[in-house]
Parts: structure tokens; C-alpha cells; sequence
């Protein structure tokens, strides 16, 4: 996880929150990128990793993206490197799993 490089990292922490405000067509936007991200990572064209379900794809991205949000905001660096490491282990779990 990103945890310092924010202005390189992943934009989905802070975007929710925003988008969360935003008006329907911003509301749209953020949907549709967020398809397109299922839709990639559950495309099995290559025959190289497991297909996904949706489900899954969809609990991988909300505990990347929450665990990123919740140990940016943690001010104790001990903290901060727990949640990372807590929320990577079970995506890499959950993704281990079989459907």
C-alpha cells in the first residue's frame, strides 16, 4: 500500500468521499470507472489467474481502498503499518480463495 505517496497513489480513497457529495453525473463517472475495473480484473482473456467473481473484485477493492483511507488517517506509523498490512493479508486471501 501507498500509505505516503498520496499525490502518486491510489486516487479511490479520497475520491470516494468526494464523489459521495458530488452530483449524479459525477456520481456516474466514478460508477462507470469502477465497472470497468471489475470488468478488468474478472477478464479471464489471458488464462493466467483464477477469474474472480464480482463479489470478490468487489470486497478486494473495498479493503484496499478502505484499509489505504483508514492508515493514511492514522497518525501512529505503528497503526497506520497494521491496518496496511491487516487489509493486504486478506486481499491476498481472498483472492487465494476459490470462488
Amino acid at each position: 500500500m501507498r500509505l505516503k505517496a498520496i499525490e502518486t497513489g491510489c486516487v479511490l480513497p479520497s475520491l470516494t468521499a468526494e464523489v459521495v457529495r458530488a452530483d449524479d453525473d459525477a456520481k456516474k463517472a466514478f460508477q462507470d470507472g469502477l465497472n470497468a475495473i471489475i470488468k478488468e480484473l474478472s477478464d479471464d482473456s489471458d488464462k493466467k489467474v483464477a477469474t474472480l467473481s464480482a463479489d470478490s473484485i468487489l470486497a478486494a477493492l473495498a479493503l484496499m481502498a478502505g484499509g489505504l483511507m483508514l492508515a493514511r488517517a492514522s497518525k501512529s506509523k505503528r497503526l497506520a503499518d497494521e491496518i496496511a498490512f491487516a487489509s493486504s493479508q486478506k486481499v491476498l486471501e481472498l483472492l487465494a480463495s476459490k470462488d
